[in-house]
């Protein structure tokens, strides 16, 4: 018999294996919280739907593969990597999703992702070197 864990991570991966919208809140207990790199504050259940149509309005063929995963007790984390067209062209990055479970749904879902490379896709103008790449150049016209 599955644990609550295992029923999870089928139903995680089967939802995002084709996304739609409306299944996602499926997830997620009435009073669960959802946080992605950008939002300002965890949204609610109620919001996920919504969020998630947006996303699928910018990036129609998105899905997510699991590529492993850890948990501990009512602690879950899934390694995966995320597969979409962005600005026209095909991209790929690694996302870890931390999930708070009750039972066989999450009270709490926070990813971890670096959005920049996103963005610029989007907005070019965005584009920025990192701090490391800066204080590198620096150094290296210091030395001269």
């Amino acid at each position: 018999m599955p644990t609550h864990v295992e029923r999870f991570l089928e139903k995680f991966t089967e939802i995002w294996a084709k996304p739609v919208a409306s299944r996602f809140p499926e997830l997620y207990h009435e009073d669960a919280t959802l946080l992605h790199p950008g939002m300002p504050k965890p949204i609610t259940r109620s919001g996920v739907e919504d969020y998630m149509t947006t996303v699928l309005a910018g990036a129609p063929d998105i899905h997510l593969i699991p590529d492993g995963w850890a948990s501990r007790g009512d602690l879950l984390y899934i390694d995966s990597t995320v597969h979409a067209t962005v600005a026209g062209q095909a991209r790929s990055w690694p996302v870890v999703d931390k999930i708070v479970l009750r039972g066989d749904k999450a009270t709490y879902i926070q990813a971890y992702f670096d959005s920049h490379p996103l963005w610029v896709a989007i907005e070019p103008t965005m584009a920025r070197t990192t701090a490391l790449e800066h204080v590198v150049a620096e150094k290296a016209a210091l030395a001269g």
